[in-house]
């Protein structure tokens, strides 16, 4: 009898953990691929073969002008960091480096065609790591930052020398620049110019001279340094000063607002630019910014040859100009216009919709269908007329766009291109805030397909409206909940109908339901739920509603739910459950997902809570994954190929699972087949039907292994139900929908070797 009992609590601690892995295996991600912002280009360069490296805040970009081709790095293909600042080519070795601005070295071979990145500034004790700028000279690097300066063997990779001064600079003082001018090593600090003999110790600040305003710096704060006709120019913001062999003098002064960005050097002319033009260094004017028909203004520049710039405008790609014909040729990479993916949804179509963020820092609305990006901003496209839009709802292929300042916006594809129609105080109950009516902010939207009814929030502050607009089939407009105070952002529907309406700003939980019609108001319920029941916070900055019927919402120190919401239409308090999980984390989106899972966004990575919020299934963080940053700020997926994608505040990811929304009937397919254990990891079992049973059997029928699932797609490890790989042979695979009964069954060959 005891050895009966202790087998059967070996079986059920083997099932419970199978069950266990299979909950985790489900949540596993794979086939990665990162998104991020390409287009404002901040720093170029040529290499020897003529192609030019730009660096961005989403990665380096490299850009071939013989074929008009782009290809992009990121953490994808081998870049530690996307944030990079600045890029050269070694004359040496014509390997690539970029300097990021927290503080990594990545080099990349052009003959091996793979990166190298060096984290000892970045893990370094500085409190300031932006690397500004590199020079090399034999096989040595000298490398300035924000920091300082430091130097770098360019055949051993390792770091040598970092001078605790600079001179008289205290330690700490940001270098900006370096040069090499009459056996001088020259550096252009934030405080001036130190120089050293190049035979002299680096680390000694005894053997550093500097150059302040004493010694003709009337703006110390020096970013390049350059020499035309044997004559050292050093660049403030808005000065420019020459050495005239014992100090510097005045050269030219600018205007105030004309700041210095870039410096370069070409055959032995001086050429820098402002964001508003490009000159030599005896002023003569090279490029204006308002060559462009939009007037991008100017980030950097580099030379291709005598006749041709090329400039890296303001969000504007790459422009190059002959000189020589004054022609212009502009090159957009395909990317995202922004890093800021605040809110996401998926059309029809399977293509992905972003809003970026609200003012001042929105950068309009992304969208991205096979492999091509569409950017939606004022200057792109004029009739979205902000690029303040915060929230995106999609149904079936059309995009209803959320603003901060312009109300509603829909766009609707149109051949092969886009229409747009809004929606304001000129045609619907929406209103505006304070005193200006036209400033109208339009919160979270959600569409109730069974009633084809999309309902939005109407923010705004001490002005009386309604807060909540619905839109009929028949674009006819319903205004409810009039009130004066309406900082409410998040919507989500119920299986009742019910609306329920959070508020970031810390006012409320309110809930609306209209009963059986729009017109009919004598059976609406509505309240605040902060005055039903004591809620662990007021301030629910998300919601999701999973498949038990409960609603989650995420706060500032984490996660609570509403067991029973429909306790409200009967005039009831519903019942209210903190959770312990997650409580110390900000809670930025929840999305549920077809297996019931949980995944929370937070500004800590991604974590996945099993369906009845007990366990921490996973948690991903830039340390396990290839997240661009840890402060995720929304997850959705397209349940029909199991993608799952994650808005981040430095770009988009995008991941597989196997999460797949079961298909209507049983189409199964296995792969690979034969199936050869151990050697393949897992077989794929593809086309089920939903709520789907598995039974493995031997070809007498005997069970060797039960799976379930409500995923189209699942696997299976080679294992029995004791963790034991299989022995060779043929097994029938037999799956049954627990909801619809339908059934199927599929032959497995299986070969262990």
């Amino acid at each position: 009898m005891r050895k009966a009992r202790k087998l059967f609590l070996y079986l059920l601690a083997l099932f419970l953990n199978f069950q266990f892995l299979f909950a985790q295996s489900s949540v596993e991600l794979f086939n990665w691929r990162v998104y991020s912002s390409l287009v404002n280009i901040l720093s170029g360069c040529l290499d020897n073969r003529g192609n030019l490296w730009c660096t961005t805040i989403g990665g380096v970009l490299s850009f071939n002008p013989q074929n008009n081709s782009f290809e992009n790095f990121n953490s994808i293909n081998g870049l530690y960091s996307i944030e990079t600042k600045y890029v050269t080519i070694n004359p040496f070795s014509n390997e690539v480096y970029v300097g990021t601005y927290d503080g990594v070295i990545s080099i990349f071979d052009p003959t091996s065609k793979r990166w190298e990145n060096y984290l000892e500034i970045r893990k370094s004790q500085f409190a300031k790591k932006q690397i500004n700028h590199i020079l090399f000279r034999d096989s040595i690097a000298y490398i300035s930052g924000d920091f300082g300066l430091t130097t770098f063997d360019t055949h051993k990779r390792v770091f040598l020398k970092t001078p605790s001064r600079l001179g008289n600079f205290p330690s700490g003082t940001s270098s900006r620049f370096s040069i090499i001018y009459k056996n001088w090593l020259w550096v252009a600090t934030e405080l001036g110019i130190a120089r050293i003999p190049l035979e002299r110790n680096i680390s000694n600040p005894d053997y550093w001279e500097n150059f302040v305003d004493t010694n003709g710096l009337s703006d110390p704060s020096i970013y390049f340094l350059a020499v035309e006709n044997d004559t050292l120019y050093a660049f403030a913001s808005a000065n420019i000063f020459k050495f005239d062999g014992k100090k510097f003098v005045n050269h030219r002064n600018l205007e105030s607002y004309e700041t210095i960005n870039c410096v370069q050097s070409y055959n032995g002319k001086i050429y820098f630019s402002t964001p508003f033009f490009v000159r030599d260094i005896t002023y003569q004017l090279i490029y204006y910014y308002d060559e462009t028909p939009s007037n991008e203004k100017i980030n950097s520049f580099t030379i291709l040859n005598e006749n041709a710039f090329v400039l890296f405008l303001n969000n504007g790609g790459i422009v190059i100009k002959n000189n020589a014909t004054n022609q212009l040729r502009r090159f957009y990479p395909n990317s995202p216009i922004s890093n800021q993916f605040r809110h996401l949804a998926i059309d029809g179509r399977g293509g992905l919709w972003s809003a970026t963020n609200t003012d001042p820092t929105g950068e309009g609305i992304m969208h991205f269908s096979n492999n091509r990006w569409v950017n939606f901003t004022t200057q792109t496209y004029p009739q979205i007329e902000t690029n303040y839009y915060m929230k995106v709802t999609c149904v079936e292929d059309t995009a209803f766009c959320s603003s901060a300042s312009r109300g509603l916006l829909k766009i609707f594809p149109s051949a092969d291109t886009f229409k747009f129609q809004r929606y304001d105080q000129t045609n619907s109950p929406l209103t505006g805030i304070g005193n200006d009516a036209g400033w109208v902010i339009v919160q979270q939207t959600q569409y109730e397909n069974s009633k084809k009814i999309l309902w939005m929030i109407n923010y705004s502050v001490a002005k009386n409206g309604y807060l909540l607009v619905a839109k009929d089939r028949n674009e006819k407009f319903y205004g409810f909940l009039p009130m004066f105070d309406r900082r409410y952002h998040n919507l989500l529907i119920d299986d009742y109908g019910t609306k329920w309406i959070s508020s970031s700003d810390g006012i409320g939980l309110y809930y609306f339901n209209e009963g059986n019609s729009l017109e009919d108001t004598s059976d609406d319920v509505s309240g605040n739920l902060t005055q039903m029941v004591s809620l662990p916070s007021n301030q629910i900055f998300a919601m999701g509603y999973d498949h038990y019927g409960y609603i989650w919402c995420g706060t500032g120190s984490g996660l609570f739910l509403i067991l029973n919401p429909n306790a409200v239409l009967s005039n009831s308090a519903p019942v209210v459950k903190k959770l312990k999980l997650l409580s110390d984390y900000f809670i930025n989106s929840i999305y549920v997902d077809a297996l019931n899972n949980k995944w929370i966004a937070t500004n800590n990575g991604v974590f996945v809570v099993s369906s009845d919020g007990s366990e921490i299934l996973a948690n991903y963080t830039t340390d396990n994954s290839l997240l661009p940053s840890n402060e995720v700020l929304y997850i959705t997926s397209n349940p029909k190929t199991g993608d799952f994608y994650f808005g981040t505040t430095k770009g988009l990811a995008i991941a597989t699972t196997m999460i797949v929304q079961p298909s209507p009937s049983y189409e199964i397919k296995v792969s690979p087949q034969p199936f050869v254990v151990p050697k393949d990891n897992q077989l794929l079992i593809d086309g089920l039907a939903m709520d789907s049973e598995i039974k493995i059997l031997t070809i007498n029928g005997e069970l060797v292994r039960t799976l379930n699932t409500q995923s189209k797609k699942t696997f299976w490890d080679g294992k029995d139900y004791t963790g034991k790989y299989v022995q060779s042979g043929i097994y029938l695979l037999v799956a049954k929908s627990l909801t619809t009964k339908e059934s199927a069954v599929h032959k497995i060959a299986v070969i262990n070797k």
